[in-house]
């Protein structure tokens, strides 16, 4: 799952570092590869932590504005 998704993640973050500034497109790119990895290893607790990871994306986000 993780090997077929990779490449999309890298077309994502290039497009994003086109429009947007290189620190938040690597920003967002790590956030993707965190969600990704906790579906993968934790398929049950993904649930709880969407919610915390999404709120540290928003700040993260704001912060590099």
């Amino acid at each position: 799952m993780l090997k077929r998704t990779l490449p999309l993640i890298k077309k994502l973050s290039l497009q994003l570092h086109l429009e947007f500034r290189p620190r938040l497109s690597h920003i967002i790119r790590m956030f993707v590869i965190q969600v990704l990895r906790l579906q993968y290893l934790r398929k049950s607790l993904i649930i709880k932590f969407q919610k915390n990871l999404l709120i540290s994306l928003y700040y993260h986000i704001i912060k590099a504005l």
